[in-house]
């Protein structure tokens, strides 16, 4: 049953992002459209049944697979360029992600026991500190190795990695270097790319590793909440819908008002009021249902569609260069290694630091999700989304102060 479940989710999905692009653009080639729409249903259910071989899975093969192979097609031109820009300002329309990154915030929100987690912020906030000076020394030394330039390596290579994401920290952070440098905010953003998809490649196959090593024991086992084991009802399911909506629709609101990432809105309102205990019981145990069935059924179709969308070839296969290479693996390296022994050492599930300071290199909102989702600790997302976001602003913050001092 479940791979027809998986692959009818996946064509619904399909259909909907083909109707709205349609509609949106009519001067789409309907045919090229239905193809492209066509191989995102294929690529995502194939990837989703290599996830049944466990190894693969284990070791993140499967979710990498999800954004390095459409990224390929898209470049061998087996999807016409045009369909990509109309499914992309679909995507974007719908926000197919934001959607995603509600449901799974408010899941893992709603089953965490806070009792336990709020002694953890803390010491979670220690580990992913120390993970991120570790690889910021280790991609320095590094750059001595490799005769190239220091700031070079900060500014172009270390901060896009860990800024979160493109749109939310290798962009500002090329369009803040072009006007403080005077270079082109292009070029620049062309520099970035390489170790900012590198990094986030390497950390889903280092997470799906720790899982492989370490299975997830922690907040699974012992801060999750008794309630998402009850029996769900229908009416459970429609309530955490509704919640789903009213999260999504504040975080929109309160973005376009004060100009504040609307991720990181969900991900302060979800924790805050599952902090606070003001999530009901029927809320909670819906969610469950809820996030279960987004990251077995339709997980995998929208991590295609973002490596269609977002990740060029070119810039992928530029980042495999020895030296940029090297930097990327010695910085996940240094974040995965630090946060296991920090996170030890002040007394949490090493493994679950480890994957949670990886997220300092995550392409977003959807890396965090790769990530988490290759070591099979998606519910973690809430933590690693912090990380991510929080983490990331402060470095594009610290990037573009620092870069009217010194200068690649």
């Amino acid at each position: 049953m479940a791979p027809s479940i998986r692959l009818l989710s996946a064509v619904v999905l399909a259909l909907v992002v083909g109707v709205v692009a349609a509609v949106e653009d009519s001067a789409v080639s309907l045919t090229s459209l239905g193809a492209a729409l066509a191989i995102v249903v294929l690529g995502a259910f194939v990837c989703s049944e290599l996830s049944r071989v466990s190894w693969l899975r284990l070791i993140g093969i499967d979710t990498a697979l999800c954004l390095v192979v459409p990224s390929l097609l898209v470049d061998l031109s087996w999807v016409p360029r045009s369909t990509i820009g109309s499914l992309g300002a679909t995507m974007a329309r719908l926000d197919i992600v934001g959607w995603v990154i509600s449901v799974l915030v408010l899941g893992g929100c709603v089953q965490i026991d806070w009792k336990i987690m709020r002694n953890m912020a803390m010491k979670l906030g220690v580990a992913v500190v120390c993970g991120s000076l570790t690889a910021l020394a280790a991609t320095w030394g590094l750059a001595a190795l490799w005769t190239t330039d220091f700031s070079g390596a900060l500014f172009l290579q270390v901060a896009p990695m860990m800024a979160g994401g493109l749109t939310a920290g290798a962009l500002p952070l090329a369009t803040g270097y072009a006007n403080q440098w005077g270079q082109g905010q292009g070029a620049l953003l062309a520099q970035m790319l390489p170790s900012v998809l590198v990094a986030n490649l390497l950390a889903i196959a280092v997470a799906g590793t720790i899982g492989m090593i370490r299975p997830p024991n922690g907040v699974r086992g012992d801060a999750t909440t008794s309630a998402a084991a009850e029996s769900v009802r229908a009416g459970d399911i429609g309530m955490a819908i509704g919640a789903v909506i009213a999260l999504y629709v504040c975080g929109a609101m309160v973005s376009r008002w004060f100009a504040v990432s609307a991720p990181l809105v969900v991900i302060l309102v979800g924790m805050t009021a599952s902090a606070l205990d003001g999530i009901p019981v029927p809320v909670v145990r819906g969610m469950k249902a809820v996030q279960n069935y987004f990251t077995a059924y339709l997980l995998f179709p929208v991590l295609w569609l973002v490596g269609m969308m977002l990740v060029p070839w070119e810039h992928l296969v530029a980042g495999f260069a020895a030296p940029r290479l090297s930097m990327a693996f010695a910085a996940v390296l240094a974040l995965s290694v630090t946060g296991y022994f920090v996170s030890r050492w002040m007394g949490l599930d090493p493994a679950d630091g480890a994957t949670i300071t990886l997220s300092r290199v995550a392409m977003g909102g959807t890396g965090a999700i790769a990530i988490l989702s290759a070591g099979d600790r998606v519910n973690l997302l809430p933590f690693a989304l912090l990380v991510t976001r929080l983490g990331g602003a402060l470095t594009v913050l610290v990037a573009l102060q620092a870069a009217t001092v010194l200068q690649p």
